[in-house]
């Protein structure tokens, strides 16, 4: 499991596939978060955090999927067909700058840059770029991080600084809170 930010988590689902669907799973844990929070979450799973966020952006954008979505490789043209619905400014990681540039190449959908050559964008724009590319076709890049680094300073602003002291803002176990 890996506290992403103060809403949202990645949770290593290997094996759950053996014992339920994805989405069913999604569903209890979507409704545990509700009955323990009274808040109501967006669940999104995929083979790489990239296409796991795609279908949490997919499961709040379209009321069909209940607030859960599930891609898998056994459904390649599900995943096929979001990507063909996301546009690019829409991708975790891609900002607006980085999005106007795509879109300059008519790269516009997540579909598009999936399909683009990961070296031509690793060359024009950075290898960060190229790993969401491979993550879109499901090469997994982007591994949990269980126990990521202390911080060891915050900025607030560009004269004053706070230290950050270990203190948790929120329990964990939270996803995406909307």
């Amino acid at each position: 499991m890996e506290q992403y930010s103060i809403d949202e988590m990645f949770l290593d689902l290997t094996g759950v596939e053996h014992c339920m669907e994805l989405e069913d799973f999604g569903r209890q844990l979507r409704q545990h978060v509700y009955d323990c929070t009274r808040l109501t979450i967006g669940v999104g799973a995929g083979p790489t955090k990239t296409l796991a966020k795609s279908a949490q952006w997919a499961s709040k954008e379209w009321k069909q999927f209940c607030g859960v979505l599930a891609l898998t490789r056994g459904n390649p043209q599900r995943t096929r067909k979001l990507l063909s619905l996301q546009p690019v400014e829409e991708i975790w990681g891609v900002g607006n700058r980085i999005a106007r540039r795509l879109n300059v190449l008519g790269i516009k959908t997540a579909l598009d840059l999936a399909l683009t050559n990961p070296t031509f964008i690793r060359k024009n724009f950075s290898v960060v770029l190229e790993r969401t590319v491979r993550e879109l076709n499901g090469e997994s890049c982007l591994s949990l991080e269980e126990a990521p680094p202390t911080k060891q300073q915050i900025v607030c602003s560009r004269s004053f600084w706070c230290e950050d002291h270990g203190v948790r803002v929120a329990p964990p176990g939270y996803l995406s809170a909307r």
